[in-house]
């Protein structure tokens, strides 16, 4: 299912039932070819805030620093408590599979 267009041009809209399937596959994928662990390069990465994140006509200029040991340390809380989820947690998630994917090889092939 591809992407459904919204009336501006800087959003569309998403099926959460296609999103968990999306993410279903990519997991089974990083499981079959990597295993069931990734050990990530690096644990600092450069943070844009949301708000300058998306502004594709100013280049962002004020960057933080976030630690991806500390996102998955808070991802860990929320698994073990889910009152503790919070909307932020999607994010954290988010950073943890960037890093993923940048450190996953390329050449990594899918299972037939």
């Amino acid at each position: 299912m591809e992407a459904k267009p919204m009336d501006n041009e800087s959003g569309f809209k998403i099926e959460v039932s296609e999103l968990k399937k999306l993410s279903d596959s990519l997991l089974k994928f990083l499981e079959n070819n990597c295993g069931s662990t990734v050990e990530l390069k690096s644990d600092y990465y450069w943070h844009i805030p949301a708000e300058k994140r998306y502004d594709k006509y100013e280049q962002p200029s004020k960057l933080s620093l976030g630690q991806l040991s500390h996102d998955w340390e808070r991802l860990q809380q929320l698994a073990e408590d889910e009152s503790l989820t919070v909307t932020f947690s999607l994010a954290w998630m988010g950073e943890i599979f960037r890093a993923i994917g940048d450190t996953v090889s390329p050449s990594a092939k899918a299972s037939e």
